[in-house]
């Protein structure tokens, strides 16, 4: 669901474009699906990218620093190769992004009008963007359906977990010591090998339901039971926030029993959780003003009927779990 394209350090130098005008409208075309949209630009060689971006920006160019800016601060650039040749002119630049694509695909790279010319379709000058399939066909999927299986996941989310800068897995019923929910171990330390400082959130019922007539609250340290393993195994540290029905609910419209999984980049719904088995699970994308007002709720963690436990993996310098 997520766009990721390259941008070469060029893009971002007034030196490159004919005056000021021509490249603040560049810029400005660029606004709507970087900062305001599913665009994301790869961090090239590993991050080096970034660097060589500040250095064309230059100190004293408020309108191109206030556009990385603006970019690095919604969590927009994330590095994902080492570098793999030269680079430092621009042409180098496109073909350390060509190389980097045929790792893991782009949608597409993005240069200055000072660059070389060049006949690959994947490659397009900042002014010519509207020429460009990969740039106007912005067809608005909103659901998807995956296979309840690790692999679906792990395809689907990926782009999310390399980007976002908070994940939270809301589902009532998520108890790693259930069979059905034994992959999502594999799901964090997935998401822990690909962004391994996005904070985590685990969101569920306070209650567990068992085999009996009626679910019943269990205590903490059962909890921490339950849990600790999958931060040990997975290698990331995550918040379980654990609710009580009603009194976690009483301030909000959003059934306890309705799934989600929430970033700072997406809101998505899901028609089960994140458990494994047959069937399909369908997800869908909320729009911005329904997004807000559930991303609000679950980052309350505090007040009636919410507990919180911080789990560490017992691995991580000596460090333990603290409990709140």
């Amino acid at each position: 669901m997520l766009r990721e394209y390259a941008l070469t350090p060029q893009v971002f130098s007034s030196s490159a474009f004919e005056n000021t005008e021509v490249r603040r409208l560049a810029l400005r075309l660029l606004e709507p699906e970087l900062i305001g949209g599913a665009g994301v630009v790869r961090n090239l060689a590993d991050g080096k990218w970034e660097a060589a971006t500040w250095a064309e920006v230059g100190p004293n160019d408020i309108l191109g620093d206030k556009f990385l800016r603006a970019l690095l601060a919604r969590g927009k650039v994330r590095s994902f190769a080492p570098a793999t040749g030269p680079f430092g002119t621009e042409a180098e630049w496109i073909g350390l992004a060509e190389a980097d694509n045929a790792e893991r695909p782009l949608r597409g790279v993005i240069c200055s009008p000072a660059a070389p010319a060049t006949n690959n379709p994947l490659v397009s000058d900042v002014r010519s963007l509207d020429q460009c399939d990969w740039w106007t066909d912005h067809t608005n999927i909103t659901n998807w359906a995956l296979k309840r299986s690790f692999v679906d996941y792990r395809k689907f989310f990926e782009p999310l977990f390399v980007y976002s800068k908070e994940v939270m897995f809301v589902d009532q019923y998520l108890d790693p010591t259930e069979p059905s929910y034994a992959e999502f171990r594999q799901l964090l330390k997935f998401l822990h090998f690909r962004n391994r400082h996005c904070r985590v959130s685990i969101q569920r019922g306070s209650h567990k339901r068992d085999h009996g007539p009626r679910p019943h609250e269990i205590s903490k340290d059962e909890w921490k039971d339950r849990f600790q393993p999958l931060a040990d195994f997975s290698g990331h540290s995550f918040e379980l926030v654990l609710r009580r029905q009603p009194d976690a609910y009483l301030v909000t419209e959003i059934s306890p029993h309705e799934r989600f999984f929430v970033s700072n980049l997406a809101l998505l719904s899901t028609t089960n959780g994140f458990d494994t088995g047959i069937g399909m699970m369908t997800v869908t994308l909320l729009n911005r003003a329904s997004a807000l007002e559930h991303r609000r709720f679950f980052e309350r963690t505090y007040g009636v009927g919410v507990q919180t436990v911080t789990f560490v993996p017992k691995a991580s310098e000596g460090k333990t779990e603290s409990v709140t």
